[in-house]
Formats: structure tokens, sequence, C-alpha cells
């Protein structure tokens, strides 16, 4: 017979202290209640069906929803069938739900307060009703940039535009900056990119450009800073894009055409003015180095009268 040492049993185990805490692990989450452990739900909705007196469907009503604590809209409009739906609302309220479209009779639900996970179900029924509406006036005006007479792409500058924008030169060419097919710099006038010989000026119909090409500008007298024409003397200045215009012809690009201003029973006239000296313009910078202006004046006036 065989016999054991002393102070051992048959099938005797070590416990560790991870088999100790894995256990104690188990315990505490089996006191967990299983509801914990899932997400709750924290919204409300509302829904319903809008019909009519003949419990007929009512689709495309607008259906608005309120909250009167918070001033909280939420609208929808109702399907084919006449339902409406209105999910993840915050619980309690109060609501006013209202109920509309055009030849019913608004409905209104005041007081409804929503729980946490309910779907609260509000049928609405519309009433026919008159709907005044108010005298329509409708008024056609012809437009001047669709006239059929227009030969192309056109820009009309008129004597009050003329008059209210700023400008330093004087020139009439600048406002030709007003199509948004030119391009006016210091070389001249580009109307849909085409270069500035390819353009024609005309002041009441009589060619007044630059024909010898002798002008940077296309401007005659433009070497010399000059004016083709006293600003103040020009009633209206179209811009032409490649008109398709008999009456026109001798160009490529664009017309810039000028219409002088006519006299009038009564006498009025204008001034303008324009100074500068070194004192308005800022020092250069020249190798790095700034370079003061030296002694500058430059003096522009001019006034018209006419009647």
């Amino acid at each position: 017979m065989c016999r054991l040492p002393t102070g051992l049993a048959p099938h005797s185990r070590r416990r560790t202290p991870f088999r100790t805490f894995r256990g104690l692990a188990v315990f505490v989450l089996s006191l967990v209640p299983s509801a914990a452990l899932a997400q709750g739900v924290t919204t409300s909705g509302l829904a319903g069906r809008v019909t009519d007196e003949r419990g007929q469907p009512v689709p495309d009503a607008r259906v608005e929803l309120r909250r009167d604590e918070t001033g909280a809209a939420f609208a929808t409009s109702t399907n084919e069938s006449g339902r409406f739906n209105f999910t993840n609302l915050r619980p309690g309220g109060p609501y006013t739900l209202e109920a509309s479209r055009i030849g019913l009779q608004t409905v209104r639900r005041e007081g409804l307060v929503l729980s946490i996970g309910q779907r609260l179900t509000v049928d609405i029924r519309l009433a026919e009703t008159a709907v005044p509406l108010p005298a329509l006036s409708v008024q056609v005006q012809a437009d001047r940039a669709f006239d059929r007479t227009r030969m192309g792409p056109v820009t009309v500058v008129g004597q009050e535009t003329i008059g209210r924008l700023p400008t330093i030169s004087r020139d009439i060419t600048e406002f030709a900056q007003l199509s948004p097919l030119a391009v006016v710099d210091e070389e001249g006038v580009s109307i849909a990119g085409a270069n500035l010989r390819f353009n024609n000026l005309q002041i009441d119909g009589a060619l007044n450009q630059d024909v010898f090409g002798l002008s940077p500008s296309g401007v005659a007298g433009g070497r010399a800073s000059g004016r083709v024409i006293p600003l103040a003397a020009i009633e209206e200045l179209q811009v032409l894009v490649a008109p398709y215009d008999v009456r026109m012809s001798g160009f490529t690009g664009g017309v810039l055409n000028a219409v002088t201003r006519s006299g009038t029973n009564d006498f009025r006239g204008s001034a303008f003015g324009f100074f500068r000296n070194e004192t308005l313009v800022g020092d250069a910078l020249l190798g790095g180095v700034e370079r003061e202006a030296g002694e500058l004046r430059n003096t522009f006036f001019g006034l018209d009268v006419g009647g």
C-alpha cells in the first residue's frame, strides 16, 4: 500500500492572485442589471393624418409643430396619404400643432405634452373655407437690353452715370470699362480681347480715333494726354461688341459710339478742378533706397456753360 507524503492532499491546487481578482469581477458584473448596459430612449415623436370633411386625405398640407417654451419650430408637409411624422423631439412641452392648406381652414392643437419614448398620434380634420386673395396687378415694361433693334451685345452709359461716377482723367474711354466685355488699361481699350487698333471711336457718327497708329492709346493726341472731347459735352456713350449692323464698318473689334449734348431753353453749367503736388505723392523706392518726390505741381480745371 502506497502512502502519500504528509501535508499534501490529493488534487490540491494553489490559488493565485489573478484567479482571485477574476472571480471577484465576475461576481460584481452579475449584480449589475442588464437594462443599465443598454442604450436608453431619450426622445419622443408625434405623428398623425390630415383629412378633409369627407374623410379624404389632404396631401401637401403644411404642418408646423412649435414648442411654446423655447419657440423652436419644426415644419413638414403631408404625403399622398395625408400623413405626417415628427421624430427626435424633446420630451415635455407644451407643444402647439398647426395644419393649414389653401382653401381649407387652419386648425391648431395646443397644450400637447410628450413623454419619453412616446409617439403621440394626433389626427386633424380641415374644413373648407373661402380664402380672399388680394388684387393682382401685372405691369409689363420693355427692357432696353432685349430690344429687337439691338445688333449684338451693347452697354449704354447715360449722362447721369457719367456725372455720378468719379474720374480723374475725365476721358470718355474710361467709361468703356462699364461693359463686362471691355478692359481699360494704360495702353487703351480692349473689347472682347481684341487689340485697341481694331476698335472704332465715333463722336456723333464721325471717326475720332488715331488713324495713323501713332498714339499708344489709340486716341488722337494720346501721346500728349489729349482728350477726344470734353466729358461734359457727352450725352450718352455706347459700347458695342462686334455689332452686325450694316451702318457701322471699318473695324473688327468694338465701337465706342458717343453722342454730344444739345442745348435747351434754360442756361446751365458746371465746373470741376483737380490739384496735386509733391505732398500728395509717396516716396519712390529706387534700388532699395527711398527717394523723396521732387517739386510737383499738377493743376487741372475747367467749366462748361450751355443753353
